[in-house]
């Protein structure tokens, strides 16, 4: 008797891991494949970027469920417990910021793919997108490192003192760039132009 709620014991956490797994397999293959169709068919392209960010991450989230579960159904030392219900939420955080990310850079794409109409990949495209990474990622990090007890008011002083410290070292390098953003936004000068004058 006592074997058998051992097993019991033991079988409902792992049944709870794999019914994720299987819930994540069905929504990655079935669910999400017929959502990219559907998005296909609808004419707007923001449908398939937002299906697109989706895809890997959404058997990571119903394995993170299932795990989550079992830790409900075991008997788990309070400090592991803690430990792993840490993970698991630093896990969901750094998979929804990557989420995000990949929503924020392809939507820029969509912009300027319609709006800028010149040959190549905008400069100032790359640039947005390679800053908007960096800040959601930022902003991610921070939010993953509250979530599990860590203090970040020490670290957001030591950036804030940095970053200061770096617009003055890099004021003229500064201005130069923000002159050239302002350049290529008010599209009075494109790629290939070049300064003519009277001499």
């Amino acid at each position: 008797m006592i074997e058998l709620q051992t097993i019991i014991k033991f079988m409902v956490p792992v049944a709870s891991i794999l019914a994720g797994f299987i819930a994540g397999w069905f929504l990655e293959k079935r669910v999400i494949t017929k959502l990219h169709a559907i998005a296909n068919q609808t004419g707007w392209q923001g449908y398939e970027i937002i299906i697109k960010s989706l895809q890997g991450v959404t058997l990571l989230w119903c394995i993170v469920a299932g795990i989550f579960g079992a830790t409900l159904s075991f008997p788990i030392a309070p400090g592991l417990l803690v430990t792993i219900q840490k993970t698991l939420l630093a896990t969901l955080l750094g998979s929804a910021t990557i989420v995000v990310a990949r929503l924020a850079v392809k939507f820029i794409e969509l912009y300027y793919s319609n709006t800028v109409e010149v040959e190549g990949a905008s400069p100032l495209t790359s640039l947005l997108e390679n800053l908007t990474k960096i800040a959601i990622y930022t902003i991610g990090f921070l939010i993953i490192l509250q979530s599990i007890g860590v203090g970040i008011t020490p670290l957001l002083t030591a950036l804030g003192v940095g970053g200061v410290s770096i617009g003055l070292a890099l004021q003229n390098t500064l201005s130069n760039l923000f002159s050239g953003l302002n350049i290529i936004t008010s599209k009075k000068v494109r790629p290939g132009d070049y300064p003519a004058g009277n001499w």
